[in-house]
């Protein structure tokens, strides 16, 4: 059965001392490194969404606890173009995606993920999940995922790997400007 995950997409992350200023410099429109914000393939409507270049307008504070409990609509299945959506998925789905937020809470997890259809199937463009939770010392099963994409990289240099990496192995308290998007996951 498929679950429907709330993908947080970093627009604007403050990572709280310990080695990494504030992150504030908004990426150009367009493309980055070539690639379209619509990516190349899959679906672009969600590709465009994840590949928003504006910083959230009016963001509002949730907690991750909110976040994690977001509505999950029941009749999206993984892979499934976001066009093809029942719309009573979309009435709860759009507004959420149309919304910024604050979240505070600390890193728990850090990874790069491999090449995706967002990103042009590329290899030098990757996007950076991090695990953020409510409470130092909670788990990734307690949390919600921020995606930190490679246009959003490109404008902010301190957002390296190695830097994130580190950051995460300390729990480092964050408080992460976002935009909400629905992403179709397997497994709960």
């Amino acid at each position: 059965m498929s679950r429907i995950w709330a993908l947080v997409l970093v627009g604007l992350a403050l990572l709280a001392g310990r080695g990494m200023a504030a992150a504030s410099q908004t990426p150009r429109e367009g493309d980055c490194k070539g690639c379209p914000a619509s990516g190349k393939g899959s679906d672009p409507d969600l590709n465009n969404l994840k590949n928003r270049s504006s910083q959230a307008s009016a963001p509002q504070p949730m907690t991750v606890s909110e976040v994690v409990q977001l509505p999950e609509p029941s009749g999206i299945s993984r892979g499934e173009q976001s066009t093809d959506w029942p719309s009573d998925d979309l009435s709860v789905v759009s507004p959420l995606e149309a919304k910024g937020v604050v979240v505070k809470g600390y890193l728990a997890a850090m990874r790069q993920e491999g090449p995706e259809a967002v990103n042009c199937g590329r290899t030098d463009l990757h996007d950076f999940h991090t695990w953020i939770v409510a409470s130092a010392g909670q788990h990734k099963p307690e949390s919600f995922v921020a995606g930190l994409t490679p246009r959003w990289r490109a404008a902010n240099s301190g957002w390296r790997l190695t830097t994130l990496n580190r950051l995460a192995g300390q729990h480092a308290k964050t408080c992460a400007l976002t935009q909400i998007v629905y992403v179709a996951k397997a497994g709960a």
